[in-house]
């Protein structure tokens, strides 16, 4: 597990880690729904390299004296606009998860997920799957690997 290293800003939280993925698509696989039938396509990646950047950060104390698991948020952007973030306070409950480790990074919100595992130093290799289901259903998957770089760990 990652060090917690840990330096205060002005915003008013402090870096536990951060870094940035940049992925390049090596596989495309689709599903749909389609009058009532399952169509199945396998297509090369038509989109350029594809970037995630994470944070990871604790609220600084709002003199509330709550744990730091309860401050504890995480951010995940794509391409620098698609952003998934949770902000866990007290009671509130998040359909969002994020995970990482040495070897695993991880992250899950409604439509979208990610799994990357490292296969040789920053080297990551994974999945991006995105669902849409709202008038036609749809999964994408994307093979993709990667190069990471930590910008705080």
């Amino acid at each position: 597990m990652y060090a917690a290293l840990s330096s205060s800003n002005e915003k008013g939280y402090e870096v536990d880690r951060s870094g940035k993925f940049i992925c390049d698509g090596v596989d495309y696989i689709y599903m749909s729904f389609e009058r009532s039938l399952v169509e199945v396509g396998k297509d090369r990646p038509k989109s350029g390299p594809i970037e995630i950047n994470y944070f990871w950060g604790i609220q600084n104390d709002d003199e509330r004296n709550r744990p730091s698991s309860e401050r504890e948020f995480a951010e995940v952007s794509i391409n620098g606009h698609n952003t998934i973030s949770s902000y866990v306070s007290g009671y509130s409950t998040t359909n969002y998860a994020f995970n990482l480790t040495d070897d695993k990074f991880e992250v899950v919100r409604r439509a979208l997920s990610i799994y990357l595992k490292r296969t040789y130093k920053e080297d990551w290799m994974g999945f991006m799957t995105s669902n849409y289901l709202l008038d036609e259903a749809s999964v994408f998957n994307r093979a993709i690997k990667c190069k990471r770089t930590v910008t705080k760990e």
